[in-house]
């Protein structure tokens, strides 16, 4: 936090207890430039189903409130329990049913209830999930209408491009977080009944291509034996079992997950102030200006803040005829001495 300036912040959960939870935290960490804490934090306890115990998730979700712009959201991070290394594990999908579940309830009551929380949230995460089209823990997500974005759901058209050594090679899942990029484990997820959420961009940002590339073992080689000298040493001399070591290793220098991003619009001034002008209609160069913003954005307009009401008719103006006042004539200067009267007592 240091290296990055004073102007980040982060927020960040207790050490999660028991054996699944890994003794693992969940954190948020905000550019305050950009971003604000919005006086809401919290961890996710699933309610009992009829009265019946229930499951609570391995590490509890962490739920915290946030204001960029115009744009007040609740951001629920999660890390799903993965269990076998199969693609539908059973505790694994009921675990996202259950946590999308309880969101989407609490997020549909507070539609119509002025209680000052956000409208909108966004659930994010390792899910766990190995595909998203086919898998039923994605189907999980989907069924308490949590929706990814268009923005990580289009998919590029399938080319190959040059790898390292020079021969071509099939470009990897674009919406594949692991490092072997074939699992879409990370997910960003909207519960937004309102429609008030545009993402205008997203993907994934493999930093393998800068650093901790799968075959730089010879590169990190030093900082290994510096880090791990004795298990670094039974492998120095077997180039196969080094880099094995190293893929391994390299996880736990920066992470075995490839962040996911997503961009949102958060700028709705020209909204708001539509909704306040009463029905005036704006001038021609400021509604020119803003067809053309919105032609060349890939952001669909979101909604009003307030409903703009209809334009009301332009009232006639009445016309003012100014009239040239008539100069008053100027006295001409009297020569004569004015006649004083004097008072005799």
């Amino acid at each position: 936090m240091r290296l990055l300036g004073g102007w980040w912040d982060y927020l960040v959960t207790d050490v999660t207890l028991g054996a699944s939870g890994n003794s693992e935290r969940i954190a948020f960490v905000y550019d305050g430039r950009k971003v604000r804490f919005d006086h809401l934090a919290g961890e996710l306890a699933l309610p009992a189903a009829q009265k019946k115990p229930v499951v609570q998730p391995a590490r509890s979700p962490f739920i915290c409130a946030f204001k960029a712009g115009w744009r007040r959201i609740s951001l629920c991070s999660v890390h799903i329990f993965f269990g076998t290394s199969t693609p539908d594990d059973p505790r694994r999908i009921e675990e996202i049913r259950a946590v999308s579940a309880a969101l989407a309830r609490r997020n549909d009551n507070r539609q119509n209830i002025a209680d000052g929380e956000p409208e909108s949230v966004v659930l994010l995460g390792d899910f766990n999930i190995f595909d998203s089209a086919t898998d039923s823990t994605a189907e999980a997500l989907r069924a308490s209408q949590f929706i990814v974005p268009k923005a990580l759901r289009v998919k590029p058209a399938r080319r190959t491009v040059a790898s390292p050594d020079g021969e071509e090679a099939e470009e990897p899942d674009p919406q594949a977080t692991n490092l072997g990029r074939n699992r879409h484990f990370d997910q960003i997820a909207f519960h937004d009944p309102k429609g008030r959420l545009k993402a205008s961009k997203g993907g994934v940002f493999d930093f393998q291509h800068v650093i901790y590339g799968p075959d730089d073992a010879e590169r990190y080689a030093g900082a290994m034996q510096r880090s791990a000298p004795k298990k670094f040493e039974a492998v120095a001399d077997d180039a196969a079992a080094l880099r094995k070591f190293y893929r391994q290793w390299r996880t736990f220098q920066l992470s075995d997950h490839l962040p996911l991003w997503v961009e949102l619009k958060t700028d709705f001034a020209d909204n708001y102030l539509a909704s306040v002008m009463r029905g005036r209609r704006p001038t021609p160069a400021a509604d020119r200006r803003r067809k053309q913003a919105e032609a060349a954005s890939p952001v669909v307009t979101p909604p009003p803040i307030a409903d703009q009401p209809d334009a009301a008719p332009a009232r006639p103006r009445r016309a003012i005829r100014a009239v040239p006042r008539k100069a008053a004539p100027r006295r001409p200067a009297s020569r004569t001495p004015r006649a004083t009267r004097s008072t005799t007592r």
